[in-house]
């Protein structure tokens, strides 16, 4: 399975209705979130899920992710419980 990241430079702002990004409250953390309401896959990072005591499970078969810049990760951790 293969995802993409995308990032929101300032230009882009306004070109899609269906994303927002902000600085939001989660659990009282300030937090930097980029919405999108089309996307397939929600990313968060692993020092935000310590941050929040969330635990998540390994995939037997990573994700392969490829960011704006075209650079291509692997995903091996996920959170299931949505």
């Amino acid at each position: 399975m293969q995802g993409q990241i995308y990032a929101i430079i300032l230009r882009d702002h306004g070109a899609n209705v269906a994303v927002v990004k902000g600085t939001f409250l989660v659990n009282s953390f300030p937090s930097r979130i980029l919405f999108d309401s089309k996307a397939s896959h929600f990313f968060i990072s692993q020092s935000f899920m310590r941050r929040l005591h969330l635990t998540c499970d390994i995939l037997d078969i990573p994700i392969s992710v490829v960011t704006h810049l075209g650079d291509l990760s692997f995903l091996k951790f996920v959170y299931r419980d949505v």
